[in-house]
């Protein structure tokens, strides 16, 4: 029987990331998302320009653009849709390449200095995830660090980030990542909110004023159960950063 991976990723650019995008918009998208990048995973990047990165699951190259926009010499990325990459060379993104990620990981021992990974940790299973994890940490050089970003399942109306793709499997909270890569015995786990914006200033206060009353009930909400707020992120997405 064939796995849904077949049919899914085969035109993943078509059917997912680029369905709602033509080539005049999937600039600004790419744009847009590169304040999301800048404001979540930059700052967590060493200012070592001839690190050796690996970005997993690199999907059209917009992490790597953005990488060799701010001179980093040595990036390289990997994903399993064809379609996905065939994007990234129309827009010029240079060592990309079709490939499974533990077949690649596990010939690259010791070999990156960091390894970033955009919304991937939902794309496996759990027994899958724990293997990738454990090469990941492989595939790092001593003291490397590596990147993630995964739906938060602690957010507001997560189903929409959870859900709204069907190849997503594995979903994580505060308390899950740091049991998941504590697990993995990285020395050091850090998981971290995401970065939330809308464009435009009168929309921007807007939101702001709208979370802060969205976070307030949602914590009193937490204390009417018992539960305390220690540990728990409302963002959309969780930043999970460890080091090996």
């Amino acid at each position: 029987m064939a796995d849904f991976r077949d049919t899914l990723y085969e035109k993943y650019f078509q059917t997912q990331n680029g369905r709602r995008h033509n080539n005049a918009n999937l600039e600004q998208k790419i744009k847009d998302n590169w304040l999301q990048l800048e404001h979540e995973i930059l700052p967590l990047i060493p200012g070592k320009k001839d690190a050796r990165i690996l970005d997993l699951g690199c999907g059209y190259g917009e992490l790597l653009m953005l990488f060799n926009s701010k001179g980093f010499t040595q990036t390289e990325g990997i994903d399993i849709s064809p379609q996905q990459i065939e994007m990234a060379k129309e827009l010029n993104v240079p060592n990309a390449q079709v490939a499974d990620a533990f077949a690649y990981l596990a010939s690259q021992k010791n070999a990156f200095d960091i390894i970033t990974g955009i919304d991937i940790v939902e794309h496996f299973s759990k027994d899958e995830l724990v293997k990738l994890l454990a090469l990941i940490k492989e595939a790092l050089k001593p003291g490397g660090i590596a990147i993630f970003r995964t739906p938060n399942m602690d957010a507001p109306f997560t189903s929409t980030y959870a859900f709204g793709d069907y190849t997503h499997q594995s979903f994580l909270n505060y308390s899950s990542a740091e049991q998941l890569f504590n697990s993995i015995e990285f020395s050091k786990v850090e998981v971290l909110p995401s970065f939330i914006r809308v464009k435009g200033a009168l929309k921007e206060a807007l939101r702001k004023l709208v979370w802060a009353n969205l976070i307030f009930q949602s914590k009193l909400t937490l204390f009417a159960s018992g539960k305390s707020t220690k540990g728990v992120y409302f963002t959309p997405n969780l930043i999970i950063k460890v080091t090996k």
